[in-house]
């Protein structure tokens, strides 16, 4: 009685689309297998099939009827404030991760990295945390070639080129913030939920997954130059990007996304692990960081992962690939994504 998409397991990606009163056939492949279905407005229901081995290969029939459910689900929606269903998001999109890696002890990660929203509802709830020690510039696109350099007043609320975002681009990663506040940002989140505390990737987390457990070495495969039908994969420079700076002496791929900077999250997948926007988008800030000597003088900073919708096809977006960027820095081309844990 509901229109939406039912798949049976963890991957969303082979999901079948259902109508009212259809009937779907579902192979059951193991004991305690789940059914999945998603429809309207982000609601999800899942139940655990339980049958005996020998049944298999027979016809189950099973009716789902979920309109109750869903009138129930939308009168919980309607009384909760904007805040509570924007966050919900980030709580109801934690990806598991049991890693087959003895030194990656068990995790949760966040399918896509954090919006823009999100972050507006950190800085409305803490605006003296949100900027106390950050300077108010960025690394920004500021001149017609893509050269880009430090620009004052620019913060989380401007887009790569130091625009406004309009609220239409408020699911668009947010940039533009330093390590410092994307590190106060998972402790804001922390204090709002009583059974988890989030933080940052490490960099073996992050490279765990962008890698599909060890097995690729580009978020998105092997091929750094991914072609046209691929072009879903990963938003790195493209002929999208070089048509608004026709100027950019850098390397490009050859595909055209459709987005000249960031996109919405989610609208790129990663073949693992039911993950998003690994590769471009935004780089990541992770946990780890590094010492350098310049000058005489020893510089602290934080690495980054993954790329941006800036960076060229190649060894900048290999899985491995270590950058680094001062933690009371921003940059247009950097974001986060979080991490959640037990308390």
């Amino acid at each position: 009685d509901l229109e939406g998409k039912i798949y049976m397991g963890e991957n969303s990606k082979e999901g079948r689309n259902i109508k009212v009163g259809e009937v779907l056939e579902l192979p059951l492949f193991k004991e305690n297998n789940l059914l999945f279905f998603t429809g309207d407005d982000g609601f999800t229901y899942k139940e655990q099939l339980s049958f005996t081995p020998d049944k298999r290969g027979s016809t189950a029939e099973r009716l789902l009827s979920l309109n109750k459910l869903y009138q129930i689900y939308l009168h919980k929606q309607a009384n909760r404030t904007k805040e509570d269903r924007i966050l919900a998001d980030i709580f109801s999109n934690m990806r598991p991760i049991e890693s087959e890696d003895a030194l990656i002890p068990s995790f949760e990660i966040s399918r896509f990295e954090i919006t823009v929203g999100q972050f507006a509802l950190f800085v409305e709830d803490s605006k003296a945390k949100a900027n106390e020690s950050e300077l108010d510039s960025a690394y920004i696109i500021a001149l017609p070639s893509g050269e880009r350099r430090f620009k004052m007043n620019i913060n989380w609320q401007h887009n790569a080129i130091g625009k406004i975002h309009p609220e239409t681009e408020f699911n668009h990663p947010v940039a533009n913030v330093s390590w410092n506040e994307a590190n106060a940002f998972c402790a804001w989140l922390s204090a709002r939920d009583p059974i988890y505390q989030y933080r940052l990737p490490t960099a073996k987390e992050w490279e765990y997954v962008a890698s599909c457990g060890g097995y690729y070495k580009y978020p998105w495969g092997d091929d750094p130059y991914f072609s046209d039908r691929d072009s879903l994969t990963a938003n790195i420079a493209d002929r999208t990007l070089k048509a608004h700076l026709p100027r950019r002496k850098e390397p490009i791929s050859k595909v055209e996304d459709g987005f000249p900077y960031t996109s919405p999250v989610g609208a790129f997948y990663s073949p693992c692990f039911d993950l998003y926007d690994l590769g471009g988008n935004v780089a990541e800030w992770v946990q780890d960081d590094r010492y350098r000597a310049v000058e005489g003088r020893q510089i602290f900073e934080k690495q980054i992962k993954g790329g941006s919708f800036y960076t060229p096809p190649g060894d900048k977006c290999l899985v491995h690939s270590k950058d680094f960027w001062p933690p009371q820095k921003r940059h247009g081309g950097i974001g986060f994504r979080v991490v959640r844990e037990p308390k």
